[in-house]
């Protein structure tokens, strides 16, 4: 569980997941996001999901910092995936060329679990 407002962390099955709690998530608004997810990131976590049930929009800051979040993951053999994003950021993701090059995303949170296995 995390004391910071915007996420909340917990474990299930051995996976790490990341629930962001707002409906925007820039470079601006939450400020914190970036070091939130490296904090997270330096535990060295084999599984992460980062669940964005709750937003709506995600700016080019914040897809930056989730590049630069997938590399320092995987240079320790870590991975991540993430789920239930609004079609409107998911396209954001499809037009950058981001889904399925880097990011598996997947429709809920389930699936993303039982892609690990």
């Amino acid at each position: 569980m995390s004391d910071n407002s915007h996420f909340e962390v917990r474990i299930e099955d051995g996976i790490t997941i990341l629930d962001l709690l707002d409906d925007r998530v820039s470079d601006l608004s939450p400020p914190d996001f970036g070091a939130c997810l490296f904090k997270i990131i330096a535990t060295r976590p084999e599984r992460l999901i980062i669940n964005f049930s709750k937003v709506r929009f995600a700016g080019s800051g914040t897809i930056g910092i989730l590049v630069e979040a997938a590399k320092k993951l995987s240079q320790h053999g870590g991975m991540l995936k993430f789920c239930c994003m609004d079609e409107n950021v998911r396209e954001t993701f499809r037009l950058l060329g981001l889904e399925g090059r880097i990011f598996e995303i997947f429709n809920q949170e389930q699936e993303a679990i039982a892609a690990f296995d």
